[in-house]
């Protein structure tokens, strides 16, 4: 083996374990920030799933239609509300 091939072969394999230092870097700080933003999310929904307030909560808009409280719809107990006369 010839010293500039012993030269080569050290330059590939230092920049080889470069390369994968810094993917292995790169793939620690992404798990680190992945378990960080479960942990909190896990925090937050047991604090949520603990508070008492919490429970009788009444959303003022909610996402799905009411099918008590249908538009237009006369005689099902909605004079109670003066919507409809």
């Amino acid at each position: 083996m010839t010293a500039e091939h012993e030269h080569k072969a050290n330059v590939g394999a230092i920049a080889g374990g470069a390369v994968a230092g810094v993917l292995a870097l790169i793939l620690f700080a992404v798990g680190f920030f992945y378990w960080g933003r479960r942990r909190q999310h896990k925090k937050l929904k047991e604090k949520a799933l603990n508070d008492p307030t919490r429970a009788m909560e009444i959303p003022s808009n909610p996402s799905v239609a009411t099918p008590f409280l249908a538009a237009g719809s006369k005689g099902h107990g909605h004079e109670a509300y003066g919507a409809y006369g």
